[in-house]
């Protein structure tokens, strides 16, 4: 029994364009390559303007060699035009006998008569007379359909601000079916006292293009009562999508209420025919409104060193040194990233506090206070509000905001980290303790708090030192080159990656060169070369040379050097500093 995959296209922003194979050098005993189409389909039948049609494309390697091919094998055209697609799926291995079975989807946009062709191009194919198939199809008009439908609610935490609604999206109910759903699940939860926006789902399951411009045309209500429009923007519904609307509501006391959303009919002569499944133009649902409860919870505590990102060794040593993690992904293989190590000594740490909102209210203001070893650790305050509410011009914040404010918050549910920096000043062991301030009427405060005890067992000294500066000459004349000698010492106890130098002349910017990576101890001599301007003026000027800090540096007294050169007679602009060699 064979095998078959199936493979479907979707437009072309993906991968590759479908119908383009990737051939393979031929096998070393010869055997015959050879993939034919074997079948072409158009499915849903009948065949309309405007509906969207699957063309399904039977590939079946009939030759005797596995060949490596695209996914989707082949090139499919309508009457000569071929449909640009990309395959969702990387090239694949194709043994003799199975087949790949390729969709490409295709929306006739005018009635008649078409042909379908797919033709597989592959190279090195042996037998060009079975790689092309061709279909007929009758394209029909469709009789008019007009329906839209509320299909679903959903509700969540009113936020301070809402950007306008993409564009409609295509529907992901069948629209073909107009089922009706007697019983929706209604998305999200109410909570008395919290404001929620409530959003209606309308969908155009016609095949008209439906405009819906009046806020009437869509109404919610809540045990009769009609909620407000949190904002209506005018719905163009092309058929097969569908969008959003936007209701905003305080429930007032815990309980069950009755929810109705409604769409208007479109039975009043703007379309003919008029629409005549009414039924799901409403939509009734239960909805629980719970009481607020309100908890949050310290989740975790973490610690680990800031900075690069560490790799793995590569097996022949290539990267990294005596065995030791390294900032510098391995040459000869994909980097491997392993876990930061906990943090050393003297360098930066970062730790996660991770909050927990065990409620059902969304938290907006978050407070943790941080202690190492009973100590409070800097700024103990974890800001949730991102920007501060820009009033309209001329008016108070009530009145509406040009930038909103934004939170980061705790959603119901929802696990957030919180970072705070930190540097261990010296080995040893130390307690990290957080405690989130409780909200209003919290009701367990008990699990607020939470530890974690770090050893700090390890040193790491990060110290680059520039040891010295030669020049062959220090008596240069315009337009001759400057050659600069320069010996780095990595004295620190870690290997140090991307080290740079950076060379000026009288302050100004002259030459900047990545070194590269220097072990725990090794010094490395840099050759730099240079020239002076043929315009330069003749003076003395001060040649500056440092590396920059590397990750976690502290001593940079050793980072520098400096030398005096003198360039003599010649004519040109005052202070024109020497320049480097263009790159060869």
């Amino acid at each position: 029994m064979h095998s078959r995959t199936i493979i479907a296209c979707l437009p072309a922003l993906l991968l590759g364009t479908c119908g383009v194979s990737v051939a393979r050098p031929s096998t070393s005993n010869g055997m015959v390559v050879d993939l034919a189409v074997e079948k072409v389909e158009v499915t849903p039948a009948p065949v309309l303007v405007g509906q969207t049609e699957t063309i399904l494309v039977t590939v079946r390697n009939v030759g005797e060699a596995t060949v490596y091919t695209s996914p989707c094998p082949a090139q499919v055209y309508v009457n000569g035009v071929p449909l640009s697609f990309a395959c969702i799926e990387i090239a694949l291995d194709l043994p003799p006998g199975e087949t790949i079975v390729q969709e490409t989807p295709w929306t006739p946009d005018t009635s008649g008569q078409k042909t379908v062709t797919a033709q597989v191009r592959y190279g090195g194919d042996s037998n060009r007379a079975n790689d092309t198939k061709k279909l007929s199809v009758a394209v029909t008009e469709a009789d008019p359909v007009t329906d839209i439908a509320v299909t679903g609610v959903r509700l969540y935490p009113e936020m301070n601000y809402y950007p306008p609604p993409p564009g409609p999206i295509p529907a992901v109910t069948d629209a073909s079916s107009n089922d009706r759903q007697e019983a929706p699940t209604v998305e999200g939860t109410a909570v008395v006292g919290q404001s929620a926006r409530v959003e209606i789902r309308v969908e155009n399951q016609g095949n008209q293009r439906v405009r819906l411009q009046n806020p009437e045309d869509v109404s919610v209500t809540v045990d009769g009562t009609p909620l407000e429009y949190a904002a209506f923007y005018p719905i163009d519904l092309q058929p097969g999508y569908s969008t959003y609307v936007s209701f905003r509501w305080t429930p007032a006391d815990a309980g069950e209420v009755d929810l109705v959303a409604s769409v208007k009919t479109l039975n009043d002569g703007t379309y003919v025919p008029g629409e005549a499944d009414i039924e799901d133009n409403t939509l009734s649902a239960s909805v629980v409104v719970e009481s607020p409860v309100r908890d949050i919870a310290v989740n975790s505590i973490s610690v680990f060193a800031g900075g690069p990102i560490y790799y793995l060794d590569a097996p022949n040593g290539a990267a990294g040194a005596g065995g030791r993690p390294s900032t510098q992904p391995p040459t000869d293989q994909l980097p491997v990233p392993i876990p930061p190590p906990l943090p050393a000594v003297g360098e930066p740490a970062q730790i996660m506090v991770f909050l927990e909102n065990q409620g059902n209210v969304w938290e907006r203001d978050i407070q943790i206070n941080l202690t190492v070893n009973g100590e409070p650790l800097g700024a103990t305050v974890a800001g949730t509000q991102l920007v501060q509410c820009l009033p309209l011009a001329g008016a108070d914040v009530s009145a509406g905001c040009v930038m909103p404010p934004y939170f980061f918050g705790l959603l119901p549910g929802s696990v957030q980290a919180y970072y705070f920096n930190w540097t261990p000043p010296a080995l040893g062991s130390y307690v990290i303790a957080a405690t989130a301030t409780p909200v209003e009427d919290e009701v367990d405060t008990e699990d607020n708090a939470g530890s974690l005890t770090v050893e700090i067992t390890e040193e790491r000294v990060h110290d680059m030192s520039l040891d010295a500066m030669q020049l062959d000459e220090l008596e240069l004349s315009p337009g001759s080159t400057v050659r600069v000698a320069l010996t780095l010492t990595n004295r620190g106890t870690i290997r140090e990656d991307n080290v740079y130098v950076d060379v000026r002349v009288n302050n100004r910017p002259y030459i900047y060169q990545r070194v590269g990576s220097l072990n725990a101890g090794e010094t490395k001599l840099v050759q730099l070369a240079g020239r002076i301007p043929r315009g330069a003026r003749a003076g003395s000027y001060i040649l500056n040379a440092m590396i920059p800090a590397v990750y976690a540096e502290t001593n940079l007294d050793n980072n520098r050097q400096e030398l005096t050169i003198v360039v003599g007679p010649g004519g040109g602009t005052p202070g024109a500093p020497p320049k480097p060699d263009r790159p060869r």
